[in-house]
Parts: C-alpha cells; sequence; structure tokens
C-alpha cells in the first residue's frame, strides 16, 4: 500500500495494517487448529465404533 492508503487504514480502523496481518495469521492458524483436533476426533471416534 502506499502512503495515503496506509494513513486512511490508519484512521479509520485505529490499528497499524502490520498488526491486522499478524491478528489475521492467527485466526487462521486456530481455525486450522480447530479443524485439525474435529477431524482427528472424528477419525477416532469412526475407529472407536468399529
Amino acid at each position: 500500500m502506499n502512503g495515503a492508503q496506509v494513513s486512511a487504514f490508519q484512521a479509520n480502523s485505529g490499528i497499524a495494517p502490520s498488526a491486522m496481518a499478524t491478528v489475521l495469521v492467527g485466526v487462521v492458524f486456530a481455525v486450522l487448529l480447530v479443524w485439525g483436533v474435529w477431524a482427528i476426533r472424528t477419525a477416532y471416534v469412526g475407529w472407536a465404533e468399529s
């Protein structure tokens, strides 16, 4: 982003773009972790029932 875009983003959101990127990466990893736990639990329940 150019300087005007960064300035507008910070003025409207109140946080820096780099902080937003860090939060988004954290959310992606959290979702992947939850999905992985769900997949392992589903596989275990299916295996335990058979």
